[in-house]
């Protein structure tokens, strides 16, 4: 009885790790779909920011007297520039970060973007200070 109980429980167990990591692979998947369509509709209107755009952009966001929101210990990457106007920008399933130039108009905005407007130096989302990005006054 004990025997049939113990073994009942882990074969029990065994099945929740298998339903658990399957439920994993289908949510990564639909993590690479989602992405996949992001950056369908999003790559005409993206380039790769460089760090320095960053810097100016963090520069005066400083200077108009906000403070960071977080502190990273790795270096910046994966930013991108809205290179022309666009009136929507689709969900992302990963956090993207995104810089708006002045002149570029966007009026709809996911919540899974950080966006960082140069016109005010406004923001949505998050404002790190990355391991080379050390502003030094």
């Amino acid at each position: 009885m004990i025997h049939s109980t113990i073994q009942k429980l882990m074969e029990d167990k065994k099945t929740k790790e298998k339903l658990f990591w399957e439920q994993i692979d289908e949510d990564k998947k639909e993590g690479e779909r989602i992405d996949r369509e992001f950056w369908e509709v999003m790559a005409p209107y993206l380039r790769k920011a460089q760090k320095s755009e960053y810097i100016e952009w963090l520069k005066g966001y400083l200077a108009s007297g906000e403070t960071p929101t977080e502190i990273f210990n790795f270096n910046f990457y994966g930013c991108y520039v809205l290179t022309k106007n666009i009136n929507e920008i689709p969900q992302p399933y990963t956090i993207t970060k995104i810089i708006v130039p002045e002149g570029i108009n966007v009026n709809v905005i996911p919540d899974n973007l950080w966006v960082y407007f140069m016109l005010n130096y406004r923001k949505k989302g998050i404002v790190a200070i990355y391991k080379d990005t050390i502003i030094e006054e």
